[in-house]
């Protein structure tokens, strides 16, 4: 797990990643016809894409905080738009 995390082939931004592929790896299988079938559609029935959907709004918000720190402080600071259209 440690070692696809290292090398990129599984993404590390999401922080319950480690935890659910544990927990699905320690889960007990009968055979490994059952682990091959079991293992995949448990990764897929988690939270990937909730993941990335709170990832991407974020993203999303942190940019509109910085849109909106940049016209209050055009706002309050009038002496900087002098600096900056010379």
């Amino acid at each position: 797990m440690n070692r696809a995390m290292a090398l990129g082939r599984i993404p590390v931004s999401l922080p319950f990643i480690r935890k659910k592929s544990v927990e699905i790896l320690r889960a007990g299988y009968a055979s490994t016809d059952e682990a091959a079938q079991k293992i995949p559609a448990a990764m897929s029935n988690s939270k990937f894409q909730l993941g990335w959907a709170y990832v991407g709004a974020a993203c999303v918000l942190g940019l509109i905080f910085f849109v909106a720190a940049t016209f209050l402080e055009f706002v309050a600071v009038p002496w900087q738009r002098n600096r900056i259209s010379r």
